[in-house]
């Protein structure tokens, strides 16, 4: 049998597409990290401990805010979206898979009465 020259485009898009969709397949939970590299650490919501269903999303609230200018969001999983978790980078905590670190401040911030107000409302 002689190779029909025209079906060649097809069978060269769909190949190339399998080895996108077998490439791509890999995200944060199938992730395994190398001994050194930096973890991202993310900021999830506050809340009072006595009514779970009562919450604020992180930055909202005058705590410590990243330095950069960018705020990264974590789009939820389903199971993150129905639990309510709006996870949001926090890049100024800075963290090494198997790496020992030393304690250090992430901020140093002055809270206002207003401010202390609205956190102990929160929590």
């Amino acid at each position: 049998h002689a190779l029909n020259w025209r079906f060649l485009p097809a069978m060269l898009l769909q190949a190339l597409l399998i080895g996108l969709i077998l490439t791509a397949n890999c995200d944060e939970s199938t992730h395994k990290y190398e001994d050194g590299e930096e973890v991202m650490v993310w900021a999830n919501k506050v809340g009072p401990f006595n009514n779970p269903l009562e919450t604020y999303e992180y930055f909202s609230l005058p705590l410590c805010r990243p330095k950069l200018e960018e705020v990264n969001e974590k789009f939820p999983s389903l199971g993150e979206a129905l639990q309510g978790d709006e996870l949001v980078e926090h890049a100024n905590v800075k963290i090494q898979f198997k790496k020992n670190a030393e304690k250090e401040k992430i901020c140093v911030q002055q809270v206002t009465a207003e401010e202390a107000k609205v956190l102990h409302e929160a929590i």
